[in-house]
């Protein structure tokens, strides 16, 4: 029997120094599936991923901060209730 999960996820896209575009993705409610399952799953339907287990240790804000900052943020798409609200100067912590 298949069960269909929600899975909350931010992704943003970005340019490489060629102009090609790729994505960052940070997903989560994974945890009824199994790292090699899903890994599997995702290139059969979309090819080539690089894959990092998330790092509780580091929080989410390791690995957003970089891309939520960006000039393009707003290029991403998500599932983070309230971020599509967030202005960047709210990250500008050189003056404060």
């Amino acid at each position: 029997e298949t069960v269909k999960r929600k899975i909350a996820y931010y992704i943003c896209m970005e340019f490489s120094r060629a102009g090609t575009p790729h994505f960052h993705a940070l997903l989560g409610s994974l945890e009824w599936t199994r790292y090699s399952e899903w890994t599997k799953w995702w290139f059969t339907n979309y090819g080539y991923a690089r894959f990092k287990v998330y790092d509780p240790k580091k929080g989410a804000t390791h690995y957003l901060t970089k891309y939520v900052v960006k000039d393009n943020y707003q290029s991403g798409w998500y599932d983070i209730q309230g971020l599509q609200y967030m202005d960047q100067s709210a990250f500008d912590t050189k003056n404060k």
